[in-house]
């Protein structure tokens, strides 16, 4: 199976820290990657190097096949990488309906944000309902509770049309029976060819979700595999999931 991303030996510091050392994985097409470990293991420096937020001392970024480090990344959400953030970033002023439309603009003639096309249209209206927000389209989207908030911001990453979708923490603020919905959402998106990196503190979701995890710990790659092989891992049982995992 092709990879849709390979991040290879990659370095990152910040003065004298380390964020990441030599930290290599690859992400299949149509697979669900999972990246687990605690806070400051640098789960969320890798989804800054992807998306150009930062640029590591030594490595290689390739989206199928070609090398986006150096890139701008309004130029790497161009080539087919769109992410969420685990701070929530939604317009303050804007509609659920607004964001939709939004995330479509540089796709998208100048004219058509003003007056969205047929087109842009139903695709908003086709993200609303696949995330389950088509009855607060017409409300202000930072007015709503926060999973909900959280759920706007995956429709809206995913109206760009990625190849690539990152989440950063999608299920927090979520109750069980949202985050199952979630699952079955994202699994669905999987089995129509789209490829997902999640990072996710709630380790029972991530093992239900994910069809393979990577492991970080102080900025060091020390496992990765099948959930299975993750959960049955001694490093990992250790340090992160606990002798009754």
């Amino acid at each position: 199976m092709a990879n849709v991303l390979e991040f290879h030996d990659v370095d990152q510091s910040f003065g004298g820290i380390k964020a990441l050392t030599d930290v290599s994985f690859d992400i299949p097409q149509a697979c669900i990657t999972g990246i687990i470990g605690p806070n400051g293991a640098g789960k969320t420096t890798i989804f800054n190097v992807i998306t150009g937020a930062y640029r590591p001392d030594r490595g290689s970024v390739r989206l199928n096949g070609q090398e986006i480090l150096g890139l701008a990344p309004y130029r790497i959400a161009r080539a087919g990488i769109s992410r969420t953030f685990q701070n929530i970033r939604l317009f303050a002023s804007m509609t659920v309906w607004e964001h939709m439309l939004l995330s479509q603009a540089p796709r998208t003639p100048m004219l058509s944000r003003i007056l969205p096309s047929r087109a842009v249209a139903e695709r908003g209206e086709r993200m609303m309902e696949l995330f389950g927000i088509s009855a607060v389209r017409d409300r202000i989207a930072v007015s709503l509770p926060y999973g909900v908030q959280r759920k706007v911001e995956m429709a809206r990453a995913y109206a760009m049309e990625p190849k690539l979708l990152l989440l950063d923490e999608p299920v927090a603020g979520m109750n069980h029976d949202e985050a199952e919905d979630l699952r079955q959402t994202l699994q669905g998106l999987r089995d129509k060819g789209l490829s997902i990196l999640i990072i996710e503190h709630d380790m029972r979701f991530m093992m239900n979700l994910c069809d393979e995890m990577h492991v970080m710990n102080y900025g060091r790659k020390i496992a990765g595999g099948r959930p299975a092989e993750i959960q049955r891992d001694p490093a990992v049982i250790a340090a992160y999931l606990g002798e009754d995992a």
